[in-house]
């Protein structure tokens, strides 16, 4: 799976390959793009299923996973008595796709508790985030390797862009004719052009707004 467009990486925006004959390739390289932006932003992008995710609270009503955006939670369990508690995933609200509200609004007396539980990895959480890079289902799925420009991409399009860049980067980076790859210098005719080693600041810019927070 990726975070870009297979067609987006084939247009006249970056590669300009009209024909399918290395598609295999630039799939694979696609996906190896998108590995690497995940790691330079230390969190899962590409929607996943996160199982059994331990946190502690701070009594507090607010708490952040540590994947988002969130799209669904499937269960949250909490461990008391030597036993672990399931509570009603209906008390639970997800705030601007990276917080999970406990107890939801109206739901005060039904919950096991006020707020998150500040026992340590007292709380369980099952749950799924990151961006999808598909659309419909059964008869109608399309995924990121034969969407169109003109469907709508569920993956931000400055970070399509970013993936899309790297993507091109190491794609040139290995060709047969011309390679790049653990060159500093290559030479095109009577010119010799410096090759950086380094994404391109846009690319990192655009990657600062998705980086895992340091704290």
């Amino acid at each position: 799976m990726a975070l870009a467009r297979l067609s987006l990486l084939k247009s006249k925006a970056f590669l300009n390959i009209s024909a399918a004959t290395y598609d295999t390739e630039l799939e694979i390289i696609l996906t190896a793009a998108s590995k690497q932006v995940e790691r330079y932003c230390d969190r899962t992008l590409e929607l996943t299923t996160i199982t059994d995710e331990r946190h502690t609270g701070d009594l507090t009503k607010r708490l952040c996973p540590n994947q988002w955006p969130i799209n669904t939670i499937s269960s949250v369990s909490f461990y008391y008595s030597d036993v672990w508690n399931a509570e009603s995933t209906a008390y639970f609200e997800v705030i601007d796709d990276t917080m999970i509200y406990y107890p939801k609004l109206g739901q005060e007396s039904n919950s096991y508790y006020g707020a998150w539980p500040n026992q340590p990895y007292a709380i369980k959480l099952t749950y799924s985030a990151g961006y999808a890079t598909y659309i419909g289902s059964g008869s109608t799925y399309e995924d990121w390797s034969d969407m169109s420009l003109t469907d709508d991409f569920p993956v931000p399009e400055d970070l399509e862009y970013a993936v899309a860049t790297i993507a091109s980067l190491l794609w040139f980076a290995g060709r047969e004719s011309e390679g790049r790859l653990g060159k500093s210098r290559l030479i095109i005719g009577d010119q010799e052009l410096i090759l950086e080693k380094d994404w391109p600041k846009e690319v990192k810019y655009v990657l600062s707004a998705y980086q895992r927070p340091r704290f």
